[in-house]
C-alpha cells in the first residue's frame, strides 16, 4: 500500500496543527479539551497547554484542578492525564485496560485482586484530602510498596485521583478519594459506546489517522479499534488514513503552512504521542523521526517549522538555569531561529528561570524523558 503524496501529506500537516490548537487564542480548558488530554507529568502538560493558547496564566492552570474542571488520571496507554472533568467517564472507560493485569502489585505482599477492594476502602477512608505516598504510608502502617500497588490499581479503576503540587515543574502528587475530590463517583460507562465516542474524538484532533494508529493509543485490541471506527462516518483521504466525514471540506481546504512558521512542543506532547512509531510520518522522513523519540519511544520536545520537525530539545534544570539540549534536524533560516530563541525565552520565564543556556548538539545518544531522565529534565538538581 502506497502512502499519502506529499501533497497530501503538507495537507496533513496544516490541518493537523490546526486541529490540535496549536497557537489557539481561547482559554485552557478550551485547549485542553480540543486535545483530548495531555500528560500529566510536568511541566510537559503545561508547557503542551501553552503551545495552544496566546498567553498561559499558572493561576488559570492551577485552577482546572482546583476548581475540578479537569482531573489526573489513567488514560491513553495507562499514562496519567490529565482530562477535562467533562469527559473524563469516556476517556477512561474507552481505555481502560483489564484491572487483572495489575494484580502483580498485591501478590508479594500475600494479597490476590480479590483483596483489592478491601485495601482500596482503606485508603479511601484515610484520603479525604490529598495526601502523599508517604503521608498513606503512615496513617495505614503499610509498606510503600503496598500503598503504591493499592492506589495504582485505584486509580485505573477510578476510585481514587492523583492531585497535582504546586507550581509547573513539580512532579509532587497527592492520592485523594474520587468521591471526596469530584463529590462523586465517576460516571460508569459502557465501554464500546466510551471507544466510538473516542474514535470521533480523536480523528477529530489527530486525523487523518489508521485505524492502527486509534488502537494504539487507546491500547485497544485492533478488532474493538475497528469496531469504534465503524461508528463514525469517515472519509479515506490516503490509503488507510481516515478522517471524519464531518471535517472533509476543512481538511480539503487546509492550506500549507509557510516554512517559517514555528511550532515548540514539549517532551510528551499529545500530538507526538498520538501515534505509533509506524504512524508518524507526517512529521519527517525516517531520519528525523529517529532522533525525535528516545529508544523508549518517549517523544522528546520537537520543534516544528511548516509543520514539519526540524529540531529536537529535551531540557532540565541544573540550579536556576534551565539547559536546553538542541538537535536541529534540518536547515534553519534565521526566522525559524529567532523564533525558537523567542519560544525557548518565554518557556524559561514561564518555569522561573534566571538563565537560559541552549547547548547545540548533534547525533549521538538521546538523553532519555522517562525515568530518571524525567526528572534530569523536570526537577531542580
Amino acid at each position: 500500500m502506497t502512502g499519502p503524496t506529499a501533497e497530501i501529506e503538507e495537507r496533513i500537516r496544516a490541518f493537523g496543527r490546526s486541529r490540535q490548537g496549536l497557537g489557539g487564542e481561547g482559554g485552557l480548558l478550551g485547549a485542553l479539551t480540543e486535545v483530548v488530554a495531555v500528560y500529566s507529568a510536568q511541566p510537559s502538560g503545561p508547557l503542551s497547554l501553552a503551545a495552544r493558547v496566546a498567553t498561559f496564566d499558572p493561576g488559570e492552570f492551577a485552577a482546572l484542578e482546583q476548581e475540578r474542571l479537569a482531573v489526573r488520571v489513567p488514560a491513553m496507554r495507562s499514562s496519567a492525564h490529565l482530562v477535562p472533568t467533562a469527559t473524563v467517564a469516556r476517556v477512561m472507560a474507552a481505555t481502560r485496560p483489564p484491572l487483572a493485569r495489575f494484580a502483580w502489585h498485591l501478590e508479594p505482599h500475600g494479597y490476590t485482586l480479590d483483596d483489592h477492594p478491601a485495601l482500596r476502602d482503606q485508603v479511601r477512608a484515610v484520603a479525604t484530602t490529598p495526601l502523599t505516598s508517604k503521608q498513606l504510608q503512615a496513617a495505614l502502617g503499610w509498606s510503600s510498596a503496598l500503598v503504591r500497588g493499592v492506589v495504582q490499581i485505584a486509580s485505573m479503576e477510578g476510585t481514587v485521583v492523583r492531585v497535582g503540587g504546586s507550581g509547573l515543574r513539580s512532579n509532587a502528587i497527592g492520592w485523594v478519594s474520587t468521591d471526596a475530590w469530584l463529590g462523586r463517583p465517576i460516571d460508569a460507562v459502557d465501554p464500546d459506546d466510551a471507544r466510538a465516542w473516542l474514535a470521533g474524538e480523536y480523528l477529530r484532533a489527530f486525523g487523518p489517522a489508521r485505524a492502527e494508529d486509534f488502537a494504539w493509543w487507546t491500547s485497544s485490541t485492533k478488532p474493538r479499534a475497528a469496531a469504534a471506527l465503524a461508528r463514525v462516518a469517515t472519509v479515506e483521504v490516503a490509503p488507510g488514513l481516515l478522517l471524519r466525514a464531518d471535517d472533509e471540506a476543512a481538511f480539503a481546504a487546509a492550506e500549507p503552512l509557510p516554512p517559517d512558521h514555528v511550532d515548540l512542543l514539549p517532551v510528551w506532547d499529545a500530538y507526538t504521542m498520538g501515534y505509533p512509531s509506524t504512524g508518524r510520518s507526517r512529521f519527517g522522513p525516517p531520519e528525523v523521526l529517529d532522533r525525535l523519540y528516545d529508544d523508549a519511544g518517549n517523544g522528546l520536545g520537537v520543534v516544528l517549522a511548516g509543520g514539519g520537525a526540524v529540531g529536537s530539545w529535551n531540557s532540565r534544570f541544573v540550579g536556576r538555569t534551565m539547559q536546553v539540549d538542541m538537535e536541529e534536524l534540518a536547515p534553519w533560516t534565521p526566522a525559524v531561529r529567532t523564533r525558537v530563541d523567542g519560544r525557548l525565552a518565554a518557556l524559561a520565564e514561564l518555569l522561573g528561570a534566571a538563565d537560559l543556556e541552549v547547548v547545540p548538539v548533534a547525533g549521538g545518544t538521546r538523553k532519555p524523558v522517562g525515568g530518571k531522565g524525567n526528572r534530569r529534565s523536570y526537577v531542580t538538581d
